[in-house]
């Protein structure tokens, strides 16, 4: 066991959380319950008004978190709703920790999760420490359909990708964006909480709830200079809720922020051709306008699939808004074909 520095934790768990009250209780537990107690808590309440769709109250779940575990947990809560990225920059700047580690509120860690990642964090001192994940539906039925089961073996091979060992420099970078030898989620990781600042710093204010972590992980995984992968399992990943589960979207809110991703590409490419074409190459251009155009062909699925038939003329018509009407078209076309 490490004892505990004078000057702050070593690990900020940030926990993020918009109408995810129902599994904030799970998340927190699986916090408190660690054996390695070297962390501080940090929720962001993204404007979550207290309570979600099922009359959980926030303040009422920290309250009694608190009181079981005799520890406080920082709160901030932001007037109105500015996304996951927003949600995510609050808790990291707020942060008093050396590494931070991102939680879903609807996921929870591994038991022994912190004892592994700070272990390895101490021995390598690495600017990102990476471990693998269990996925899961938080359904009670006692089988998983067919379609899920695929769901979930798909999602499996692109969480659980991750480089066993050391990678240095450019290697993080390039082994990312280029290679794909490890996966660009920020849950199932410590990042050094210098690093991650760095990283924000480059991304303006943008409400961003879909693929923030590809965003976010550009740039951390450019700054870093050593990372190290761990064989072992960290983290339990819930595919049941979320604005990505595959459920029905009925408003065209909902479906605007699945639409609003392509200001991430935007964003990007216009970083690496304009803004700082020195620090990247063609082979880095070329790697994000294909990530792109995998989103809208995503955003497509999903528009075909879980879009509620009242709004398909509407979410249809913002979907080109946001992506282009021809950049849709030119896309819809190769997926026919």
């Amino acid at each position: 066991m490490f004892l505990k520095k004078k000057n702050g934790p070593f690990i900020t768990i940030c926990i993020p959380v918009f109408q995810t009250e129902k599994y904030l209780s799970r998340c927190l537990e699986s916090v408190f319950s660690q054996d390695y107690q070297d962390f501080e808590i940090i929720v962001v309440n993204d404007n979550s008004n207290g309570f979600d769709d099922y009359g959980n109250d926030l303040k009422k779940i920290i309250k009694s978190i608190e009181k079981k575990y005799n520890k406080k947990i920082t709160v901030f809560s932001h007037e109105k709703n500015k996304g996951l990225l927003e949600a995510r920059r609050t808790a990291v700047y707020a942060a008093k920790g050396k590494y931070i580690c991102i939680l879903d509120s609807d996921d929870f860690l591994e038991q022994n999760a912190l004892l592994t990642l700070s272990e390895a964090a101490q021995k390598t001192n690495a600017d990102i420490i990476h471990g693998k994940a269990n996925l899961f539906f938080d359904e009670t039925e006692n089988e998983i359909s067919d379609k899920k089961q695929k769901m979930m073996e798909n999602k499996q091979r692109v969480v659980n990708n991750i480089y066993d060992g050391t990678l240095q420099n450019n290697q993080i970078f390039d082994g990312f964006l280029l290679n794909n030898n490890h996966c660009g989620f920020l849950w199932g990781k410590l990042i050094k909480k210098d690093i991650y600042i760095e990283a924000l710093s480059k991304i303006p204010p943008m409400h961003c709830t879909m693929n923030e972590d590809l965003l976010q992980y550009f740039f951390i995984s450019y700054y870093a200079e050593s990372y190290f992968g761990i064989d072992k399992k960290i983290y339990n990943y819930s595919l049941s809720s979320g604005i990505s589960s595959r459920t029905i979207i009925n408003s065209l809110e909902k479906w605007e922020k699945i639409c609003s991703t392509s200001s991430i590409f935007t964003f990007l490419i216009d970083e690496i051709q304009n803004e700082n074409p020195q620090n990247y190459s063609k082979l880095h251009l070329e790697a994000i306008r294909i990530e792109c155009i995998k989103r809208l062909k995503n955003n497509l699925l999903q528009y075909e699939s879980v879009v509620a038939p009242e709004i398909q003329k509407e979410a249809y018509e913002m979907l080109c808004d946001y992506w282009g009407e021809d950049f849709v078209k030119k896309v819809e076309k190769s997926v026919s074909e």
